[in-house]
């Protein structure tokens, strides 16, 4: 029988570049662990600062397959 875990993680303040970093890191440290949905959005906490990067709020979920043998 397989176990189907979810969750979410929410990440503030960071950039687009920052988030494919996390995104990369993520595959290599939780394999099992897969993102099935991201949304992102601006993050309207994060001062605003002209010329640079676009500061972002990412809400992921996440499912892990699990065999319960």
């Amino acid at each position: 029988m397989e176990v189907r875990r979810r969750g979410a993680v929410t990440l503030a303040q960071l950039t687009l570049p920052q988030f494919g970093a996390f995104l990369q890191s993520w595959r290599q440290r939780e394999p099992s662990w897969t993102v099935v949905s991201i949304e992102l959005s601006p993050d309207t906490a994060a001062p605003v600062t002209p010329g640079a990067d676009l500061q972002l709020r990412a809400v992921l979920s996440i499912e892990s397959l699990a065999s319960n043998e």
